[in-house]
């Protein structure tokens, strides 16, 4: 949509996140005015096309954080969350601001950052659900153990790919379980021990569906041992990473909206029209809409 200089809504549309609808936007705004601002409220992810085409296109484009976004919103009309409403909003703000980040282009080891560091949030988070899985399992028949054990160690996982039980600890007893632990490179192996013995001696009794557990739990002991993805981006991160270097990380958490504004420049003063549309994130929703009209 544009906006006159009062704010007053002039055009609306929908635009597919493709270069060529971009570029048509970027053709239909430029005739407008070819002092064009632009402004979005996501940095990253699936605006960076739109970004860099209009970076491209030696365009400037403001950035306005998602959550100044949301909080804006309550100060205009109607209820209802929409990207319309929202691209209102973010050309509304871009026009009555002077505060907002510019975007330049980033180099490419900035990006590069960026995108591992991502990744390596993602693995962390995978990491932690796996690992809550045998914690889970291991707490519904054996709680003592799973109350002592550390999983986010290698050596209580070490443990439950053999032990998962208070009977199978019993029959093995203090010395062959120390044994066992240190054939496996296990740190600290008495330690350990010592703490899965006497988690086994505050429990004597067998629950219901205990021996299947045990196995589910030493199948996921094992798979949370054995994911490499975590040392691999970390790997990645050591190898490509210059310390004097300066980044920034940008979470996504919704559609990115888009919002431009031609300027006119006078001698006194600036006169400016502000264009905001609403951007279906996917092409099935974009001919749904089209339909719709």
């Amino acid at each position: 949509m544009v906006l006159d200089p009062d704010g007053k809504r002039l055009l609306s549309r929908q635009v597919l996140n493709d270069e060529p609808e971009l570029q048509d936007l970027l053709a239909d705004v430029l005739a407008i005015d070819e002092d064009a601002v632009w402004a979005v409220d996501v940095a990253d992810g699936m605006a960076t096309l739109l970004i860099n085409v209009l970076l491209n296109h030696g365009q400037q484009l403001l950035y306005i954080p998602g959550l100044a976004v949301n909080r804006a919103s309550a100060g205009y009309r109607g209820m209802g969350k929409t990207d319309a409403k929202d691209a209102t909003v973010i050309a509304d703000q871009a026009r009555m601001r002077r505060d907002l980040t510019i975007l330049r282009p980033d180099d490419e080891q900035a990006i590069e950052l960026r995108i591992l560091t991502d990744r390596r949030s993602d693995l962390n988070a995978d990491r932690t659900r796996r690992i809550n899985r045998p914690c889970s399992q291991l707490a519904s028949i054996f709680p003592a153990l799973e109350r002592a054990m550390d999983l986010g160690n290698v050596g209580p996982l070490i443990l439950l790919t053999g032990y998962q039980t208070p009977a199978a600890l019993r029959r093995t007893g203090r010395s062959r379980l120390e044994t066992w632990l240190r054939n496996r490179k296990v740190r600290s192996a008495e330690a350990l021990a010592t703490a899965a013995l006497e988690a086994d001696e505050r429990q004597h009794t067998a629950v219901p569906g205990e021996k299947i557990t045990a196995q589910v739990i030493h199948t996921l002991a094992k798979e949370v041992m054995l994911d490499p993805r975590s040392r691999c981006c970390d790997d990645h991160l050591s190898s490509g990473c210059d310390p004097r270097s300066e980044w920034k990380i940008t979470p996504v958490t919704s559609p990115p909206r888009v919002a431009t504004a031609a300027r006119r420049a006078s001698v006194t003063s600036s006169a400016r029209m502000w264009l905001a549309m609403d951007q279906p994130s996917t092409r099935r929703e974009y001919m749904s809409t089209t339909q719709a009209r």
